[in-house]
């Protein structure tokens, strides 16, 4: 209809187009209604939830509550691969010096179990480096890994990284993961790398240091070292872009990467984007980047089932927008919400477990106590 006025705008007159124009785009986008549906993964195997993983795979689901959840189970139909999860428990979030935390001290009291000040990265409230749960597991052989389909230098994979007081350092941000022994990074961000104020090129420099690089995300098949850093900007785009299955095979790649060697593994995967979709009130960016990552949650659940040796942590940073669920129709996928905010809400968080260790992370909970839970599950192997 839109570009119907457009070409019609002599019609019409051009100031009332535009006016209309601003006006729609003005409109909340509240309603959503689903065409693409896709099977809930059904979970095949009974683990021990009490006992100790050999792996662990945390997903972390930037701006992600429970009304967005539902949101995509009732879009999909009446199914998510996450809902068939029955350890569940919820997770405070709130910052040292804020009710309502940001992402970099959510991400970073997951990342190193310490409460921060809202913007700090990595840093407790008074700036002292923390040790993230990658240098601590770095330690006892495990190889890492950090995945976003944002920048990696934004604040929650960078938590799992860098030490920096402001998370809007990104070229600081970027070469503090010179200075980790972190596996495989993959994201967005290639900027903050290679088109520094320095004229560093820290891509080059990953390379001399034993990291396969690459700029082209579709070169990923190409891979074959154990150490890989790839950075494109199309990573961060939405699904309604052409982002496309980014994060699944993402996921895939590391996991076959890992499983060549005998080592224990840890990998944080973030889905940034649905952060995003709450911040622009945006119902539909919500629901598709919600249901894009649980396809990423079934293939995890089914690595889990088939591995028998791996964790999977399933949570957010912090709910972004404060959505309200006003109607929906689950045989037809429609969803209609409310946002009360375009800013992130203190409400808590789920945190979802499957596999073994599962058991340990039922309850309510600070944020800071994933890793201590987690850590208290290594240090006992």
């Amino acid at each position: 209809w839109i570009q119907l006025m457009k070409l019609n705008v002599d019609v019409i007159g051009s100031d009332h187009v535009s006016t209309l124009i601003t006006f729609i785009d003005a409109i909340p986008k509240s309603t959503y209604t689903n065409r693409d549906f896709h099977q809930a993964y059904q979970p095949s195997q009974i683990h021990d939830r009490l006992a100790n993983p050999k792996n662990i795979i945390l997903f972390i689901g930037d701006g992600t509550g429970l009304a967005q959840l539902f949101s995509g189970y009732t879009a999909n139909r009446g199914a998510l691969s996450l809902f068939q999860i029955d350890n569940i428990g919820l997770v405070f979030t709130s910052a040292v010096d804020s009710y309502i935390t940001d992402s970099a001290a959510g991400a970073t009291a997951i990342a190193s179990g310490v409460k921060t000040k809202n913007r700090f990265i990595g840093v407790d409230s008074l700036g002292n480096k923390l040790v993230p749960i990658t240098d601590r597991l770095k330690e006892k052989k495990f190889k890492t890994a950090i995945i976003s389909n944002g920048d990696v230098t934004d604040a929650t994979p960078a938590s799992f990284y860098a030490h920096q007081p402001e998370r809007s350092l990104s070229e600081a941000i970027a070469l503090d993961f010179l200075a980790t022994k972190n596996d495989i990074l993959i994201g967005g961000g290639l900027a903050a790398f290679t088109k520094r104020k320095d004229n560093r090129n820290l891509m080059t420099e990953l390379s001399r240091k034993g990291y396969q690089t690459t700029e082209h995300f579709r070169s990923s098949d190409a891979i074959f070292n154990e150490r890989f850093v790839i950075l494109n900007d199309s990573a961060s785009r939405s699904i309604s872009q052409g982002r496309g299955n980014f994060l699944s095979r993402s996921f895939a790649k590391t996991v076959s990467t890992f499983t060549k060697s005998n080592d224990p593994f840890f990998i944080m995967l973030e889905a940034a984007q649905i952060d995003w979709g709450g911040h622009n009130n945006d119902l539909e960016y919500v629901i598709r980047e919600v249901l894009d990552f649980d396809q990423v949650k079934g293939a995890a659940m089914k690595f889990v089932d088939e591995n028998k040796e791996t964790l999977l942590l399933i949570t957010a940073d912090h709910e972004t927008g404060g959505l309200s669920l006003l109607d929906g129709k689950l045989n037809a996928g429609f969803v209609h919400g409310n946002f009360s905010t375009n800013d992130h809400t203190p409400i808590m968080v789920p945190i979802f477990a499957y596999g073994p260790g599962a058991g340990f992370f039922t309850g309510v909970y600070s944020n800071t106590e994933i890793f201590t839970r987690l850590m208290k599950l290594v240090d006992q192997k």
